[in-house]
């Protein structure tokens, strides 16, 4: 028997019957979009002495900032971070940002040397001198920025500077 042969009221029981699926599967399929688009947005995070993401989480990211000593700074501050990253690395991804920095050094490993940024070359030795010296988190470096490893979170700071 189809449905057009059932008698009216048989009909109209059937139809009831099945109304309510349409709008659950609607609030099923909006239940859902709205919980994988919450997932999206999460920033990804690593706690800063390894482990598991807990209360001190920080960043996977390193910011690397620029001061050429004459009022003029350029700041980077979301480089992507990886493990081993050193301060050459930072500097490689800020060479690599589409506003970056152009970067020379002479060396390699614990003997590279950072010779200039952006065209403003180190003037060597003498009582008026200025050279790149560079921080991580506000402490003056001693080593080369070749093996200087910095974590997530850490700022470095390249500053066109008189000795100390």
């Amino acid at each position: 028997m189809m449905m057009s042969e059932l008698p009216p009221k048989a009909r109209s029981e059937d139809g009831a019957r099945w109304q309510w699926i349409l709008p659950l599967l609607g609030l099923i399929a909006l239940a859902a979009i709205v919980t994988l688009r919450s997932f999206g947005r999460h920033e990804v995070v690593e706690r800063a002495g390894g482990g598991p993401a807990g209360k001190h989480d920080v960043p996977r990211t390193a910011q690397l900032h620029v001061d050429y000593g004459d009022g003029v700074k350029k700041h980077f501050t979301a480089l992507r971070w990886h493990t081993e990253m050193t301060v050459a690395n930072a500097l490689e991804a800020a060479a690599h940002h589409r506003r970056g920095i152009q970067y020379s050094f002479e060396g390699k490993g614990r003997g590279a040397m950072l010779t200039s940024i952006d065209g403003l070359a180190n003037q060597g030795g003498g009582p008026n001198a200025r050279n790149w010296i560079y921080y991580v988190n506000g402490r003056k470096a001693d080593k080369s920025f070749a093996v200087h490893a910095i974590g997530p979170g850490d700022v470095v700071l390249w500053r066109f500077q008189g000795a100390d």
